[in-house]
């Protein structure tokens, strides 16, 4: 597994929705599914611990703004969000994401 796309749904709180991708991500990109909201990318080079809260937190793919600091946990087998932003998890809301993996491939050997 190398990337994977889907929905999940909010759960309004900062122990958020866990969204199961098979791999540990090193990046995220999640969408509101209609009304407003902002592209959020959330990504393991810049921020390389969890929460991916920090000064390189997420950038904004539709915005000029300045990185800011939403939480979200990379896991080994998926992301956690860790924040109740409206244009990332709000309670009952469906989110759109796609999420590409830290190690593709995990068993492939390779040719010699």
């Amino acid at each position: 597994g190398y990337s994977r796309f889907g929905l999940y749904e909010g759960v309004g709180n900062n122990d958020g929705a866990f969204v199961f991708t098979g791999f540990s991500p090193s990046l995220v990109v999640t969408k509101k599914v209609g009304g407003s909201g902002n592209y959020y990318v959330n990504d393991s080079a810049r921020s390389t611990y969890n929460p991916t809260s920090t000064s390189a937190g997420n950038l904004y793919a539709d915005l000029s703004n300045a990185e800011s600091g939403n939480g979200m946990d990379f896991t080994s087998n998926g992301f956690l969000i860790r924040n109740s932003d409206s244009s990332q998890n709000t309670n009952n809301t469906a989110y759109i994401y796609l999420a590409f993996a830290k190690l593709p491939f995990k068993f492939s050997n390779g040719r010699t």
